[in-house]
């Protein structure tokens, strides 16, 4: 029970490295959202100028950045946290193993005809026969993630991904191979091993 519980007072923890950085960025991208309201904008004539624009755009989209790759950042935080030794290998085997599990579960969405296409409004309420609600709650199942087409799993993926590829780092990081491999033994397996299962497990997602 004790050893349970330090399990998951070590997971909680791994969880503030992407809410500190959420909650410092939130900071600024209210600020310049605020200060390109149009109505701020007349009674401050200082911000007036296209240099201070521009200045409160590039702000607000690099705010934004943590909320757009929320998932990435827990999958980079969880093995960060729960892993003992080696943690730079947990990481970059469980950022290799999401993009593996994104990449299996593109495939199997294809093989099933999910593409942006066949799932974009207007082609399922023109082509498809939906009503224009039906057609937006099914779009919204799917979305743009690193520039692969999956399924909306949001900041789940992102933990499935750092659990699992921490789980596998402490598997395999010792594993020895035969001679005639032996290159890719111990922590060099991890990613290898990460990246041949994770597709499987982007796949299983998809039901």
């Amino acid at each position: 029970m004790q050893k349970l519980k330090k399990e998951l007072q070590s997971f909680g923890k791994t969880l503030l490295f992407p809410i500190s950085i959420l909650s410092f960025m939130a900071i600024f991208l209210g600020l310049s959202a605020a200060l390109q309201n149009p109505n701020i904008v007349k009674f401050l004539p200082f911000l007036q100028g296209d240099t201070a624009q521009l200045i409160l755009g590039f702000i607000r989209r690099l705010s934004g950045v943590p909320f757009a790759q929320l998932p990435l950042l827990f999958a980079m935080a969880i093995p960060l946290g729960v892993v003992k030794r080696d943690k730079e290998v947990a990481v970059y085997s469980s950022v290799v193993g999401y993009i593996a599990m994104l990449v299996g579960m593109n495939y199997l969405l294809a093989m099933q005809g999910y593409t942006p296409k066949t799932t974009d409004i207007n082609y399922l309420v023109n082509l498809m026969g939906m009503s224009q609600i039906e057609a937006t709650l099914h779009n919204a199942l799917f979305t743009n993630v690193l520039g692969i087409f999956v399924y909306n799993m949001n900041v789940i993926g992102g933990m499935i991904a750092g659990l699992l590829g921490a789980a596998i780092h402490n598997k395999f990081r010792q594993v020895e191979l035969h001679p005639a491999l032996s290159f890719y033994s111990g922590k060099r397996f991890v990613p290898i091993a990460t990246v041949l299962m994770m597709p499987l497990v982007g796949m299983a997602l998809v039901y």
